[in-house]
């Protein structure tokens, strides 16, 4: 393999300067319209582990979503390859409310809604993402204790 005879006479900071610029190009070719988001919700004072949050955007478009750690942390995906949500305006909800499974291996059973009505089903949260990415925090009150069958018949 013949190298060109210009690279050779090229001192090698500038070509180190050429290569680190294209790794820095590659790596930061997100997507514009996508703010990174993450934060901690918390329950009447305690992180709320397992909530799942969802940022759906006021102007339409697929929502963002996240479940809770056992600190209460989350960060939005607004797809399996890239993080955050769109930039712009949300309505927020979260919620414990899990179904189960019974086929799943192991069986999922259900978990009641312990997240009252007004931060899910009549969700009175938003959230307006900034382009660079945006942190949300939110402290929830009035725990509730709802099954997965009451959600059903309500």
């Amino acid at each position: 393999m013949k190298i060109p005879f210009a690279v050779l006479r090229t001192p090698p900071h500038r070509l180190a300067l050429v290569a680190a610029c294209c790794l820095v190009a590659i790596g930061c070719s997100g997507r514009s319209d996508i703010g990174r988001v993450d934060g901690v919700i918390t329950l009447d004072g305690v992180p709320l582990a397992g909530a799942h949050v969802t940022f759906q955007p006021t102007s339409g478009g697929p929502p963002s979503r996240a479940v809770t750690d056992a600190a209460g942390r989350y960060e939005l995906r607004y797809s399996r390859a890239l993080a955050g949500a769109r930039v712009g305006d949300h309505e927020v909800t979260i919620s414990t409310l899990d179904k189960g499974n019974p086929d799943a291996e192991p069986p999922r059973p259900p978990r009641p809604e312990r997240v009252p009505d007004r931060y899910n089903r009549r969700t009175t949260l938003t959230a307006s993402v900034a382009h660079g990415g945006s942190r949300f925090d939110f402290q929830l009150t009035g725990s509730t204790a709802r099954t997965p069958d009451d959600a059903v018949r309500r």
